[in-house]
């Protein structure tokens, strides 16, 4: 008993001795506006084998995905497209010209005794110049394809932005598997410690079979997280280089360094300026209601001039050899079956459905950014208290240890203790991601991604 007594006297002065700075400094982690290298994982973790993958920042990474996306090749053809209708429905209200010529042979002249009044040989040609004078329908057409080409546009930024906003989220995966797979192997590390201690108290005498039994478990245990935190690892990095095109998997090179989140009001008119789905959403209200106002035009005459040299050889009484002629054509559209009225009313309901979609996005981007800067708020500050709960832990697994090396303390509680540890530096990487990727869509949300 006396001899008991110094060692748990020691155990429990060494409890109540006041925490330094040192023991309550956050977990080393980088700030989530810091950009820093990610270091090499253990050469005895089952990831190390990854070393030899190809490693590229966040920027290669973005510009990679963008340049080998089948869904923005996709929406870009689209824009093409798009470029291409303008095209064909400009031609409608523009001028056209054609040329037409033609050769007859007969078997012979066609005579009246002696005077031929038909040759076996003729030529004829003409030239037709088409002028629409006043087409109001088909100009009113000609603008509302120019809006759609600024709408495939505008889908192709959209479809650019969703491929960042994706990559980025799979390259911090990564990130979060690496950070993943160094916890798995502190904690495999404490544990081997604990069974090499383990094995020397029950060589000593002092310990016994039953501890020595318990160490190895909590070895097999850790061992097993550290193996399934590499396959992990693995599947993101997979996801990722499928993401890229490479077709294998790419690891990441650094923690990305995230901009700061605008305050909500600035967010907003960013929002409205910079993204493109806001962006496509008024467009589309301001050219359906432009395409109401001018259904009018349907009602309106069209007046088109026409133009047409001829040449006629051999001429003939009423063609000479040259000539030409001038035409005025009006068309004034009376019945058409209720065609217009359909147009029209088709109209209206894209109208009011694009301001229902803008009014509802525009209410949805306010709320998210408002409980964003909350849940930014939050996420900040639980990252903070992880990372102590973890510093504190490790103090805990430090004095649990040596309180087991004197004798003071049972196995049980360093098992407690190193599982506390690990569960808190899990806690802490968890929260830590969780900040990254709240940063990371309260930048989507104001339209700050690159």
């Amino acid at each position: 008993m006396r001899r008991r007594l110094p060692l748990a006297l020691a155990f429990v002065l060494g409890l109540a001795l006041p925490l330094g700075p040192a023991a309550l400094a956050p977990v080393a982690r980088a700030q989530p506006t810091e950009s820093v290298p990610l270091p090499e994982l253990p050469a005895d973790t089952p990831a190390a084998d990854s070393a030899r993958l190809e490693r590229v920042s966040l920027s290669v990474a973005i510009e990679r995905a963008l340049r080998r996306s089948p869904s923005l090749a996709v929406a870009t053809a689209d824009a093409r497209r798009a470029a291409a209708l303008v095209e064909q429905v400009r031609a409608a209200a523009l001028p056209t010209l054609t040329v037409n010529a033609t050769y007859t042979r007969l078997d012979d002249d066609r005579r009246l005794d002696t005077q031929v009044f038909v040759p076996a040989n003729q030529v004829a040609a003409n030239a037709m110049l088409t002028v629409p004078l006043l087409a109001p329908a088909r100009w009113a057409a000609w603008a509302r394809s120019r809006d759609e080409r600024q709408l495939a546009e505008l889908s192709a930024a959209e479809a650019r932005r969703q491929v960042v906003l994706t990559t980025a989220h799979a390259y911090l995966t990564v990130v979060t598997q690496h950070r993943a797979v160094e916890a798995a192997a502190r904690a495999r590390a404490l544990a081997l410690a604990h069974r090499e201690r383990a094995q020397k108290r029950l060589g000593g005498g002092v310990g016994s079979q039953l501890d020595e039994v318990r160490a190895l478990q909590a070895l097999r245990e850790e061992e097993q997280r550290m193996e399934r935190a590499a396959g992990l690892l693995w599947r993101a990095q997979g996801a990722l280089g499928a993401l890229l095109g490479d077709g294998r998997p790419i690891d990441v090179s650094e923690e990305p360094a995230l901009a700061e989140p605008l305050p909500v009001a600035e967010a907003r008119a960013a929002a409205l300026r910079a993204r493109p789905d806001l962006r496509m959403l008024a467009l589309r209200l301001e050219t359906s209601k432009r395409s109401v106002r001018d259904s009018f035009t349907d009602y309106l005459p069209v007046v088109t001039g026409v133009f047409m040299p001829m040449y006629q050889r051999p001429a003939s009484l009423i063609q000479p050899e040259l000539s030409w002629q001038l035409q005025l054509q009006l068309t004034v559209p009376i019945y058409d079956g209720g065609l217009r009225y359909g147009l029209l009313h088709e109209r209206q309901a894209r109208r009011d459905a694009a301001a229902a979609s803008l009014s509802g996005a525009l209410a949805a981007t306010d709320a998210e950014l408002e409980a964003g800067v909350a849940e930014l708020r939050h996420s900040s500050r639980s990252v903070e208290l992880a990372r102590e709960a973890a510093a504190l832990a490790r103090r805990a697994v430090e004095t649990a240890a040596l309180s087991f090396r004197l004798g003071a303390t049972t196995s049980l509680d360093y098992l407690d203790a190193q599982r506390r540890a690990r569960d808190a530096e899990y806690a802490a990487l968890v929260a830590e991601d969780e900040l990254r990727r709240v940063r990371l869509d309260q930048l989507a949300r104001a339209g700050q991604l690159p």
